[in-house]
């Protein structure tokens, strides 16, 4: 008999939510609490590979996620895609409006559906929340100019050894930890996408950087074992991940 999957986690009341400090909002008042849990227009639990954002939907819709991964994506007439943000706990979804891009849940996720009208008005009525919010796109833009310099200069290992840097950095305050597992749920083929490869060229510098005893990824967990040296080979500097000044 199959074992029932436990659902995503539900979000439960915006003052008691454990991933606000991830999403770099400062520590606010209550009448800033009760603004905030009132652009809050429902909740999604979602399954793995299912849709969290639909191409369109951007244009009254803001996402936060709540749990789990997530990656917004394009896919060309010849059927190519291209993975540009992953998305981790924390952060926003859907700031481009009805030009988003759709967006896939790597992980059974969860996601606070925001009303952007509502989150409008909230911002504008609360200076300091604006600020916050203002510094979540600094840092999602920040994102992926590095990406872009990975796929316009960096070779297939750097590129490979950028990307987990950053991805285990994010899950620990800005910095790749030491010889500790992170999560690490993308596959080969969605990290290919993630850096304009195929599924082999991943597979190889996957290799390459084993072989290094720079890294190890398996069972959906990734280990640095040299994050500094990692670091140097792939020019890679976390300073991009750090918190953006205020306005």
């Amino acid at each position: 008999m199959a074992t029932r999957r436990a659902p995503p986690p539900r979000p439960g009341p915006c003052r008691l939510c454990p991933v606000r400090p991830l999403a770099l909002f400062r520590p606010v008042s209550e009448a800033e609490l009760d603004a905030i849990a009132t652009t809050r227009a429902t909740v999604r639990l979602l399954r793995a590979g299912e849709a969290v954002l639909r191409r369109g939907e951007g244009a009254d819709i803001v996402l936060t996620l709540f749990a789990g991964w997530a990656f917004a994506y394009r896919v060309l007439p010849d059927g190519r895609r291209q993975i540009g943000e992953i998305f981790l706990p924390g952060d926003l979804i859907g700031t481009r409006g009805a030009a988003s891009d759709p967006v896939e849940a790597v992980t059974d996720a969860s996601v606070c559906v925001l009303s952007r009208a509502r989150l409008r008005a909230m911002l504008d009525d609360h200076p300091a929340l604006a600020v916050s919010f203002a510094q979540l796109v600094a840092r999602a833009n920040a994102l992926l100019s590095e990406r872009l310099a990975s796929l316009g200069r960096r070779d297939a290992v750097q590129r490979l050894g950028a990307l987990m840097l950053e991805l285990a950095a994010r899950q620990n305050a800005g910095v790749p930890p030491k010889d500790e597992d992170v999560a690490m749920p993308l596959r080969q083929t969605q990290l290919g996408d993630a850096l304009g490869l195929s599924a082999e060229h991943v597979n190889r510098a996957l290799a390459a950087l084993r072989r290094d005893r720079l890294l190890t990824l398996r069972s959906r967990t990734l280990r640095l074992h040299d994050p500094e040296r990692l670091a140097r080979l792939c020019g890679w500097d976390p300073t991009y991940l750090a918190e953006p000044p205020a306005l």
